[in-house]
C-alpha cells in the first residue's frame, strides 16, 4: 500500500494535521517548533510520515554512537517543542482568565448602574407626585384668595365693576387694570376709559370664555353684566347701539353661526345653557359667538 493509499484511510481533520507537522518538520532546526504536540501527532508520524520512518530506519541501522547522538538531538529538539506547547497553552489559559475576570467586574458594574437607575426612576415618580399634589393645593388656594377678593369687594360700596376687577386678578391683568386706585371715582374712570373701546371688549369676552372652559362653568351673573356694561359704555355715543349681547334661548337648536360649543361638549344639537352670552353686530355680523352646552 503506497503513501497516497495511506493517507486516503485518515479522516479530514488528520489529513490537516499530519500536512501541518510535515510542514513543521522541514523547517529549520532554529525553527523547528511543536504546535501542542501530542501522543496521537506521535503516531501520525509513525504511520504516515515518511521522513520519520526513513530515520528510523536510519538509527536502527546505524552504530551505537551514532544511534545516541540521533536521539539524544531529538529527543532535545522534542522536548523544546513541548515545553513551547506548554507556554502556548498557559499563556492562552492567562489572556482567558483575564478576560474572564474584565468581564466579571463590567457585569457587576452594569448591575449597580441598573441599580442606581432604578433608584432614580423611583425617586422621580416620588417626585412627580409631589408636585402634583403641591399643585392641586396652588390651585386651591387661588380658588380661595379669588373668593376671599371677591367677598370682599363685595362688602365694599364700590361699584359692582370695580368690585369685580378688585376681586378677580387674572382677569384685571388681562384688561391691563390690575392696579385701579383706591380712589373709586378715579378707578371708574379708567375702567370706562378702558372697556368702552371695542378690540378691549373683544378681549374681555375672550378672557371670560377661557375662564369658562378652563373651570368647566357658565359665566357669573357679575361676569356677564360687565361684559353687558361694557358694551353700554361702547354704544352710549351711538344712537343705533351697534352691538348687543347674543343670548339664545335653552332648548334651541344648535345654530353654528351664531354659536360654539364650550369644549366639555362635543355633540348635540339641542341648547342646554348659554355660559357665555356672544356679540353680534346692529348689522347681524357676529363679533363673538356664544359660548353654549348642547345635548
Amino acid at each position: 500500500m503506497g503513501k497516497k493509499d495511506k493517507e486516503d484511510e485518515l479522516d479530514k481533520d488528520s489529513r490537516k494535521r499530519l500536512e501541518k507537522l510535515n510542514e513543521q518538520w522541514d523547517d529549520a532546526p532554529g525553527q523547528y517548533l511543536f504546535d501542542k504536540f501530542t501522543v496521537t501527532d506521535l503516531r501520525l508520524l509513525l504511520e504516515h510520515h515518511t521522513p520519520l520512518q526513513n530515520l528510523i530506519r536510519t538509527i536502527a541501522t546505524s552504530p551505537a554512537v551514532g544511534l545516541s547522538a540521533t536521539l539524544a538531538k531529538e529527543a532535545t529538539l522534542l522536548h523544546e517543542g513541548i515545553i513551547e506547547g506548554e507556554a502556548s497553552r498557559r499563556g492562552d489559559e492567562a489572556d482567558y482568565s483575564s478576560m474572564q475576570s474584565e468581564l466579571s467586574e463590567a457585569q457587576a458594574h452594569c448591575g449597580a448602574l441598573q441599580n442606581d437607575l432604578e433608584k432614580c426612576t423611583a425617586a422621580t415618580q416620588q417626585l412627580q407626585q409631589a408636585n402634583g399634589k403641591l399643585e392641586k393645593q396652588l390651585q386651591q388656594l387661588q380658588k380661595e384668595l379669588g373668593t376671599c377678593r371677591a367677598e370682599l369687594a363685595r362688602s365694599s360700596n364700590a361699584p359692582r365693576e370695580l368690585a369685580l376687577l378688585r376681586g378677580a386678578g387674572e382677569l384685571a391683568q388681562r384688561l391691563e387694570l390690575a392696579d385701579l386706585p383706591d380712589d373709586d371715582t378715579q378707578a371708574l374712570i379708567r375702567t370706562v376709559a378702558v372697556l368702552s373701546q371695542m378690540n378691549n371688549i373683544e378681549r374681555l369676552w375672550d378672557t371670560l370664555k377661557a375662564a369658562c372652559e378652563r373651570e368647566s362653568r357658565p359665566a357669573s351673573a357679575e361676569e356677564t353684566a360687565l361684559l353687558q356694561t361694557a358694551l353700554d359704555w361702547h354704544n352710549h355715543n351711538w344712537q343705533k347701539k351697534p352691538f348687543a349681547l347674543h343670548r339664545p334661548g335653552e332648548g334651541k337648536h344648535f345654530d353654528f353661526s351664531k354659536e360654539q360649543r364650550a369644549a366639555s361638549f362635543s355633540g348635540g344639537e339641542t341648547l342646554s345653557a348659554v355660559w357665555l352670552p356672544g356679540i353680534v353686530a346692529s348689522n347681524g355680523v357676529v363679533q363673538k359667538k356664544a359660548l353654549v352646552a348642547t345635548r
